[in-house]
C-alpha cells in the first residue's frame, strides 16, 4: 500500500459519508382571603442571588426549596396539596458572558425560556398524549469466508456504489476542486480500486417515544423570580408559575366585564410602591395580580429591555433608547395576552439506542479487511408554539417607564410597567363613546284651540243706517 493511501481511503470516507447525508436528507423532506401583604409579595419578584459558587443551576435548585419553607411558601404548597392550585417552576441560563454587548437582552430571553419550560410543564400536567416505539433487529450471516470480488455488482444499479458513482458524476468538477485542495491528485482518486462491503453482523436497538400536549395558557402567572450568578460570570434565571381557577375567572372578567368590578380590598399605594426603587424593577418579569388606590384588583406587567448602542451621539443613542422601550413595552403586553387568552402545543420527542456491526471489505484484489462499528443514538427534540389573540383590551396603558444602569455591568436596561384596571377601562370607554353635545333649540308654542264664533266689532247703530 502506497503512502497517498491513508489519505485518499480518508477523503473516500469524507465524500461517501457526506454523500449519503445527502441521499438522506433527499428522502426525508386571589380571594377576598387574600390579605395586601399576599398581593404585595405576589407582585414582586426577589431580588438576584448573587453568590460566588460555580453552578448557578444548583444554587437555584436550593433558592427553590428556601422559598418553599417559608411562611409564604409552605402556605402556597398547602393549597397545591389542597388541589387548589398549581405550582411550577423552571430555569435558564443566559447563553452569553457579561462582556457581550446584547447580555442584557439574553438576560431577558433567558427568562422568556424558563417561563416557557414551566408552561409546558403545566400543560402536560394536563393532559398528554404518549408514543412509544422500539424496535430490536439482528442480522447474523455466519458463513465462515466473504464472498469474491464481484465485477457485476458495478453495473446493478440498485447498489449503493452505483448510487455514488452517480453523484461523483453530478459533483465531478466541485469534488475535484476539493481534492486538488487537499494536494489530491482527482485522476488518482479515480482510479482507486473498487471496494464492496458484505456484513456479517448487525445488532440494533431503536427506542422512540413522544410526548404531545395542547392546552390553554390562561391564569399562569409568574409569582416569583430568582437570578444566581457566579465568578465567571454565568447568570441563570428561575422562576415560579401559579395556576387557578381564580386566576383564570379574573382573565376571563377583564375581556367581559367592560370594567364593571367591585372594589373590595383596602386601598394599597401602587404606583407609589412601584416607582420607589427603579433598580429593583430589573429583576421583575410577567404579569402580576395586585390591588391598586382605588382597593381594585388591577393587572399589571413589567417588561425590559437593553439599549445597546454604543454610538457618542446623545441624539442616536435617545433613539435606539426609544426604540428598546418600544420593545419593552411589547415584551409586557406579549405576558398579558398568554395571560388573558394564551394557548401552546408541546411536541417532545426522544430517541435512544444502540448498533453493533460487523462487515467484511474486499477489494478489486480479493484482499479482505474486517470493519466494526458500535454505536449509541441519543436524540433528543422539543417544540414548543405559543400563541394568544385577544380581540378587545380596553384601558390597557403605561403605569412607569423607567432606564437604568447595570450595577454589575453597567449596561443600559429599559422597562415599561403596564397596567389594566377596571377604572383605566371604563375611563377609556367614556372617552370611546363620547359625542359632542348639540345646542337646543326653542320651541314654537303651538296654538290652543277651541270651538267659539267670533264676530267684528260693532262702529254703527241700527239708526245709522
Amino acid at each position: 500500500m502506497n503512502q497517498t493511501t491513508p489519505i485518499i481511503s480518508l477523503v473516500s470516507f469524507v465524500f461517501v459519508f457526506g454523500s449519503m447525508g445527502f441521499l438522506s436528507n433527499a428522502a426525508f423532506g386571589q380571594t377576598d382571603s387574600e390579605t395586601n401583604a399576599e398581593a404585595v409579595e405576589i407582585s414582586h419578584a426577589s431580588m438576584p442571588t448573587r453568590l460566588s459558587v460555580e453552578d448557578t443551576g444548583v444554587m437555584l435548585e436550593e433558592k427553590v426549596d428556601e422559598y418553599f419553607k417559608t411562611e409564604y411558601g409552605k402556605k402556597l404548597k398547602n393549597r397545591e396539596r389542597l388541589g387548589e392550585i398549581y405550582i411550577g417552576w423552571a430555569q435558564s441560563q443566559v447563553i452569553v458572558k457579561p462582556e457581550n454587548p446584547n447580555w442584557a437582552k439574553f438576560r431577558v430571553l433567558a427568562f422568556q425560556d424558563a417561563m416557557t419550560k414551566a408552561e409546558d410543564e403545566y400543560i402536560i400536567a394536563k393532559g398528554i398524549e404518549l408514543k412509544a416505539e422500539k424496535i430490536r433487529d439482528i442480522y447474523v450471516d455466519a458463513g465462515s469466508e466473504a464472498p469474491k470480488f464481484d465485477n457485476n455488482d458495478l453495473n446493478n444499479e440498485k447498489k449503493t456504489v452505483r448510487i455514488i458513482d452517480k453523484l461523483l458524476s453530478v459533483t465531478e468538477g466541485k469534488l475535484d476542486k476539493e481534492l486538488e485542495e487537499l494536494d489530491i491528485d482527482p485522476e488518482e482518486f479515480s482510479s482507486l480500486p473498487r471496494t464492496q462491503r458484505h456484513k456479517k453482523l448487525r445488532r440494533a436497538l431503536h427506542m422512540t417515544m413522544v410526548k404531545r400536549s395542547i392546552g390553554s395558557l390562561a391564569g399562569v402567572m409568574p409569582i416569583q423570580s430568582f437570578e444566581a450568578q457566579n465568578k465567571a460570570g454565568d447568570h441563570t434565571i428561575g422562576v415560579i408559575v401559579v395556576a387557578s381557577d381564580r386566576l383564570r375567572q379574573f382573565a376571563d372578567d377583564i375581556q367581559t366585564k367592560r370594567g364593571e368590578f367591585e372594589n373590595k380590598k383596602t386601598p394599597f399605594e401602587l404606583f407609589n410602591e412601584i416607582t420607589a426603587d427603579k433598580l429593583a424593577l430589573v429583576d421583575e418579569f410577567g404579569v402580576r395580580k395586585v390591588v391598586d388606590e382605588q382597593g381594585y384588583e388591577v393587572l399589571i406587567s413589567y417588561g425590559q429591555w437593553a439599549n445597546s448602542s454604543q454610538s457618542s451621539d446623545s441624539a442616536v443613542r435617545q433613539e435606539f433608547r426609544n426604540a428598546a422601550k418600544d420593545q419593552a413595552r411589547n415584551r409586557a403586553d406579549f405576558a398579558i395576552a398568554l395571560y388573558l387568552k394564551g394557548s401552546s402545543v408541546f411536541t417532545d420527542k426522544s430517541t435512544v439506542g444502540e448498533q453493533l456491526e460487523q462487515s467484511l471489505v474486499v477489494h478489486e484484489d480479493n484482499y479482505v479487511e474486517e470493519e466494526k462499528t458500535k454505536e449509541i443514538t441519543d436524540v433528543l427534540r422539543k417544540y414548543t408554539r405559543s400563541k394568544a389573540h385577544v380581540k378587545n383590551v380596553v384601558g390597557l396603558e403605561d403605569l412607569y417607564e423607567w432606564t437604568v444602569k447595570d450595577l454589575l455591568y453597567d449596561q443600559e436596561i429599559v422597562g415599561v410597567v403596564r397596567i389594566w384596571s377596571p377604572t383605566s377601562e371604563k375611563k377609556m370607554r367614556a372617552q370611546k363613546d363620547w359625542k359632542p353635545k348639540k345646542d337646543k333649540k326653542e320651541k314654537k308654542k303651538k296654538l290652543e284651540t277651541k270651538t267659539e264664533i267670533r264676530g267684528s266689532k260693532r262702529y254703527m247703530d241700527a239708526d245709522d243706517f
